[in-house]
Formats: structure tokens, sequence, C-alpha cells
């Protein structure tokens, strides 16, 4: 698939030309991609789609109205629907071949016993798992809204999705209960 941007300038309008890769499989199929491949890293799977939704991106950014983005939900991944959710299981990296200098370089290096094992749930499994888990995120805060055009910012939604371990998940709903307990007590 060949697209043409068109970015002018004052004195002289230049056409440059993006060239995009076609992606292996559509967006709304990926996880059935990634699942069909697993042997190979999901690093790799996911490099096409990366540079796909870079190229995208610009696009949106120089010319909104060009035909070949005005699709809704261009690079979105489904992770869920009203009836089923996705079955996408964690790929572990395995460390001990890293050296201490690469292992050095990690931002957050996690110990082994914190890392998730290979083929547990890499998202939730249900729409009640992640409101569960969202209510979490954002301590109740947000429990009886009305949602209807309500946008999410993407860090409480990416961190919805993760499940919760069934240990971290009473503490953290002890704790929000105890916040929720002290706010109401502070109104009445």
């Amino acid at each position: 698939m060949l697209l043409v941007c068109y970015m002018p300038t004052l004195n002289n309008p230049c056409i440059f030309q993006l060239s995009i890769a076609l992606v292996p499989a559509k967006h709304a199929d990926f996880v059935q991609y990634v699942n069909s491949h697993p042997q190979e890293p999901v690093s790799g799977l996911v490099r096409q789609y990366r540079d796909y939704d870079a190229i995208v991106r610009k696009m949106f950014a120089q010319e909104p109205d060009h035909p070949s983005i005005s699709v809704g939900f261009l690079s979105i991944v489904p992770l869920s629907t009203e009836h089923e959710s996705v079955d996408l299981k964690v790929r572990a990296c395995d460390p001990s071949p890293e050296s201490e200098e690469v292992k050095s370089k990690h931002l957050v290096p996690l110990k082994d016993e914190d890392r998730r094992p290979n083929g547990s749930p890499a998202v939730v499994s249900s729409m009640k798992e992640f409101r569960a888990n969202f209510d979490i995120v954002c301590e109740n805060s947000l429990h009886d809204l009305d949602w209807n055009n309500v946008v999410v910012p993407c860090s409480a939604v990416a961190s919805s999705l993760v499940p919760v371990p069934e240990q971290y998940a009473h503490q953290a709903m002890a704790s929000v209960a105890s916040v929720t307990r002290s706010l109401r007590s502070r109104m009445t």
C-alpha cells in the first residue's frame, strides 16, 4: 500500500511518499496472529504494527482528512467484546542468559518471584474483572459515574487490563474501602 502525503511549504509545495508495509493480519485479528506464532518473540511480531502505526500517526498529524485514515478504530486491537474475551497468554522471557551489564540497564528489574509465569493470563478475562481492577486503580472514585461520553486516560485502562494477583487485589480493595469510609465520614 502506498500513501502519498502532501507537505506544502510557503514557496514550494513538496510531495513525499510514505510506504506502508501491510501488516501480517488486521489489527482486529492481532491476538489470533500472535497466538498462531507461539515460538516467535512478541517483540518481533509487533514490529510491523509499530511501524504501521507510526506512519498512520504522522499522516493523522499532517493530513487528518486523508481517506486512508478516516476509518474509525484504525489501529485498535480488541481485547474483549460484550460476550467474550481474548485468550492472550504471557510469554515470559528468560533473563538468565542476560549479562550483568544488560541486567543493570533495566529501569525496574524484576525478581524471579515477581515475574508472571509463562502461559498465565496476560489480560483480564472478563469485563467484571476489568471493572474491579479499574475501581482499584481509580480508588473507587469513579465507581458510580455515568460513563456516557467519558474518555479514560490510557494508563488507567492499561493498568486495569493486567490481572492482579489475588493477595494484592484484597490488599488494594481493603485500602480503597478504608479511604472511602474515611471520605464518607468527613462528609457527614
